[in-house]
C-alpha cells in the first residue's frame, strides 16, 4: 500500500500526535508550546529545549537536534521506519490510512 503521507499530515493534526503521547508542556504562548523533550531522557532535564509549533505542525529539540513534522515525530518516539510508523499512527488515530492510488502512482 502506498500511502499518501501529505494527506496524512493534514488529517492528523500534531496537536492530536502529542495527545496520543500524552505529552504535557510546561509553557505555551498561543500556538507555540514548549517543554521536555520526549524522545530523550536528558542528565540534567530542560523543561524547555523541546518546541513545537502548532500552527505549521513542526517540532524541535534543541538539545538533541530532532526536528520535523508530526509523522517524523511519531518516527521518532516509535522507532519505526516511515511507512510503519504512518501505520502505527494512523491505527493510535482511529483514522483511515489515507492510501495513494496506484493507477495515479504509476502516471
Amino acid at each position: 500500500m502506498l500511502i499518501d503521507y501529505r494527506a496524512l499530515r493534514n488529517q492528523i493534526p500534531m496537536k492530536r500526535v502529542l495527545d496520543l503521547m500524552d505529552y504535557h508542556p510546561t509553557s505555551r504562548r498561543g500556538e507555540q508550546l514548549r517543554g521536555a523533550c520526549p524522545l530523550h531522557a536528558p542528565e540534567i532535564p530542560d523543561p524547555r529545549c523541546f518546541s513545537v509549533d502548532l500552527t505549521r505542525g513542526l517540532f524541535r529539540c534543541f538539545e538533541c537536534g530532532a526536528q520535523g513534522n508530526q509523522l517524523d515525530l511519531w518516527v521518532r518516539l516509535r522507532r519505526l521506519p516511515l511507512h510503519k510508523a504512518a501505520l502505527d499512527l494512523c491505527h493510535h488515530a482511529g483514522v483511515r490510512i489515507p492510501a495513494i492510488n496506484s493507477d495515479s502512482a504509476a502516471r
